[in-house]
Formats: C-alpha cells, sequence, structure tokens
C-alpha cells in the first residue's frame, strides 16, 4: 500500500542511488537497503543503494559489463531481500550451516524435491552472511554474495519475493534469465 514518509506519498519503493568512495577497487563493490519500513506488512517503502565508485568505473568500462547486474543486486536488497529475511523469521541456523526457510523460496529451490531449505552465505563477514544465497550452491545467481561474469535472475530469488509479502509473485511461470549486457 501506499504510504507516507517524510511529507511525502510513497508509491510503492523510493530508492536513491549514490556513488561514493567505499573501499576502492576490488572490494565492496556496493552496499543498500531499505531506509524506511512499512509498518503494516513490514516491506520497505524507501531504500538506499551506495556504490563504490572505483568498482563502478571498472565494471562499467570492462568487456565483462555486469554494472547493470551489480545494480539489479542492490536493488533487490532496497526490496528487503536479504535485508529483512532476519526480522521475518526467514532464517534457521547459525554458523557454519544458516538456511533461508520461507516456503515459496523453499519449493522453488527443491523444485522437483519437494520443499527443501536454502543455504546462505556464512564466513564472510557482516554484509554478505545470511543476506545472500550461498555462492558454492548457486553459482552465478544474481543474489549470492558474489559478482560474476554471468548473473542469473532465478525462480528461487522471484519465488523469495513472495516470502518477504509481496503480491502478485508467480515464480512457477517465471523463466530464469541472464541479465544482458548494457548497449552502448
Amino acid at each position: 500500500p501506499d504510504v507516507r514518509f517524510r511529507g511525502k506519498n510513497i508509491d510503492d519503493i523510493k530508492i536513491t542511488a549514490e556513488l561514493t568512495a567505499i573501499d576502492g577497487e576490488g572490494g565492496i563493490l556496493g552496499q543498500a537497503g531499505p531506509t524506511a519500513i512499512r509498518t503494516e506488512g513490514y516491506l520497505p517503502a524507501a531504500g538506499s543503494m551506495q556504490f563504490d565508485n572505483a568498482d563502478a568505473e571498472y565494471f562499467n568500462s570492462s568487456e565483462v559489463d555486469i554494472w547493470d547486474a551489480i545494480v539489479l543486486h542492490e536493488m533487490l536488497h532496497t526490496l528487503g531481500s536479504g535485508t529483512i529475511w532476519t526480522y521475518l523469521g526467514l532464517i534457521d541456523g547459525t554458523n557454519t550451516s544458516p538456511t533461508f526457510v520461507g516456503s515459496e523460496a523453499m519449493l522453488a529451490y527443491g523444485d522437483l524435491l519437494g520443499p527443501v531449505p536454502v543455504p546462505l552465505e556464512y564466513g564472510y563477514g557482516p554484509g554478505t552472511d545470511y543476506s545472500h544465497w550461498d555462492e558454492l550452491a548457486l553459482g552465478n545467481e544474481i543474489m549470492t554474495g558474489f559478482i560474476n561474469d554471468t548473473n542469473v535472475v532465478s525462480d528461487l530469488t522471484v519465488a523469495s519475493l513472495g516470502d518477504l509479502g509481496y503480491t502478485t509473485v508467480d515464480w512457477q511461470s517465471f523463466t530464469d534469465f541472464t541479465i544482458p549486457e548494457a548497449v552502448a
């Protein structure tokens, strides 16, 4: 639902983005998350994305143009992917084997096997642990903690949005797609 935030009506979500110095080339590419949460349903009303200017320059001009994938990854964090999971009770386990236990995502991940908890990253520190799909299990999926030369938005990530409370999420008819390279 629409919400009033800082004197303005927000339809869906307001996302701000900025290029800033974070840690230089090759480290943290970006960081993002909600800055305002709806009291009803707990979905984000506003979010902020920050991108490391050194990495932005490199990834936007390199032969492997993955800048669009980096931006989409951070946008999904502003929608709540990985950033509100704990508050909604969607993470189980700690230390070396945390999993995401949202029913829709577990069905998508288990596919023909039935509901299976989705492995999450652990051991990389704040900003990665408990907020991304496990890279070893899911490879080039857009919401792992690491960017790849090719990045795929899978039905798992789409299904997880339903677990957050977004409506009209139809992951079962969604076809995995690869983020296209930017066209100059």
